[in-house]
Order: structure tokens, then C-alpha cells, then sequence
């Protein structure tokens, strides 16, 4: 089993294992911060891992070691539509001078350590009305264009 779509999933490893937070669409799949299952089980402790912790870093270094199942929950807990996936998310009305605003802001964001896309993405939410997954396909614009940008 394979991260395909945004969810919430139980990551099993050899040496650990998680309930992951992911985000984002495919192949752009982010797991934000996860539960380390053996500090519940094993201590009685709820510790929740950051993005940039080690054990989240050696699943996305090495996916293939890992087991990917998707965690069935009931319809209490079901996501919030922000959470779900962007697809047949339209890219909202936006100018010129806002996605330049918005590309060096981002480039800003990324560039100090801690701050990150997290940073752009609240910012975005503050000098517009459009909703988070619309604020989603604006940065996978951004995004693109500076990969694209990078490699020329």
C-alpha cells in the first residue's frame, strides 16, 4: 500500500510505527506530523511528531521499507472538506501583481528556517477570501514556477 491521496494513514516500519497526517495531492503528498504509535503503546505517551522529525524524514527517504494503510474512521470524525483533496479545486481570480506578491512572499517564507509554506499560506488567508484549497492551487503554481524557474 502506497500514499496515493490526502488522509490520515498508519505508517508501519520495521523499527516504528505512526498515525500520519497527510496532505497535499499526488504526488505532492506532505506527511505534516504523525503519532508514534510505540511511545502509546509501549509508555502510555502520546507524542506527536513534527514534519522535519527523524522518523518522518526516513519514510519519505525511503518509502518502499514502509507499509501505507489507509486509517478507516466513522463518519463522527470524517474530514473537514479543507483537509480532503484540491482536485476539481478552480484556480481563483488572481492578477499579475498578486501572484507576484504572493511568489515573493512565498520565496521569502521558504527561505527562513521554521517559517516555511505554513507562513504564506496564513498570509494568503488574511488578504483574501478564497479558501484554503484555492490558496492550495495558487501554491502549487508558485511552486511549479519556481522549480521551473531554478532549472533554467
Amino acid at each position: 500500500m502506497k500514499l496515493n491521496h490526502p488522509g490520515i494513514y498508519r505508517i508501519i516500519g520495521d523499527q516504528f510505527e505512526l498515525l500520519a497526517n497527510v496532505i497535499g495531492e499526488a504526488p505532492c503528498l506532505r506527511i505534516t506530523n504523525a503519532l508514534l504509535i510505540n511511545d502509546l503503546v509501549q509508555k502510555g505517551k502520546f507524542t506527536v511528531l513534527p514534519e522535519d522529525s527523524v522518523e518522518i524524514q526516513a519514510i519519505l527517504t525511503n518509502p518502499d521499507k514502509f507499509v501505507f494503510l489507509e486509517y478507516e474512521y466513522s463518519e463522527i470524525c470524517s474530514l473537514p472538506s479543507y483537509r480532503k483533496s484540491i482536485r476539481g479545486t478552480k484556480m481563483p481570480n488572481i492578477t499579475n501583481e498578486q501572484l507576484e506578491a504572493f511568489t515573493n512572499r512565498y520565496i521569502q517564507d521558504v527561505s527562513v528556517f521554521g517559517r516555511g509554506i505554513a507562513a504564506t499560506k496564513a498570509y494568503m488567508l488574511e488578504v483574501t477570501g478564497w479558501s484554503l484549497a484555492q490558496i492550495n492551487v495558487v501554491l502549487m503554481k508558485i511552486a511549479k514556477q519556481q522549480l521551473n524557474y531554478g532549472n533554467t
